[in-house]
């Protein structure tokens, strides 16, 4: 049985959100072994953007991109994940939990997944999701400005 003792969605993106900055969740391992859940901030530049360009942010280092796709009433119980992960929610939703803490992942909605070693993290979706999954190399530290 899972204790709730935090329950939210998490951010959503869109272009007319907070100028320029895109909001992600982090899904890490702390020190004792536990995963955790932390909100941050990806910095676009230039704010505003320009009428013929875009604004961006900071590279991340990737190491292949693929799609997955979980039907619904499907999860799994709480285990670290294989490897560090971007995903970015196309459809549908999941529910993570971590250390009590329960978040809802669906359409916008961008986590960092860095948990690959202690207890770990379960998911469930009740309506399946669909996400696109960006897989980060293990060996790159986090950039300072994620932490």
């Amino acid at each position: 049985m899972t204790i709730t003792t935090e329950h939210h969605l998490a951010p959503a993106n869109s272009p007319s959100d907070r100028g320029a900055v895109l909001r992600a969740t982090r899904l890490f391992t702390d020190d004792t072994g536990r995963a955790r859940f932390e909100d941050v901030e990806l910095t676009m530049l230039p704010d505003p953007p320009p009428p013929d360009g875009t604004a961006t942010s900071m590279p991340i280092a990737a190491s292949a991109v693929l799609f997955a796709r979980a039907g619904a009433d499907t999860g799994h119980e709480e285990r670290p994940e294989k490897g560090r992960q971007l995903a970015i929610g196309l459809a549908g939703s999941v529910r993570i939990t971590a250390s009590g803490e329960v978040r809802d992942f669906g359409p916008g909605t961008v986590l960092l997944i860095e948990d690959t070693t202690g207890s770990g993290h379960s998911a469930e979706s009740a309506e399946g999701f669909l996400a696109a999954v960006v897989m980060l190399p293990e060996d790159d530290a986090l950039p300072e400005y994620l932490i």
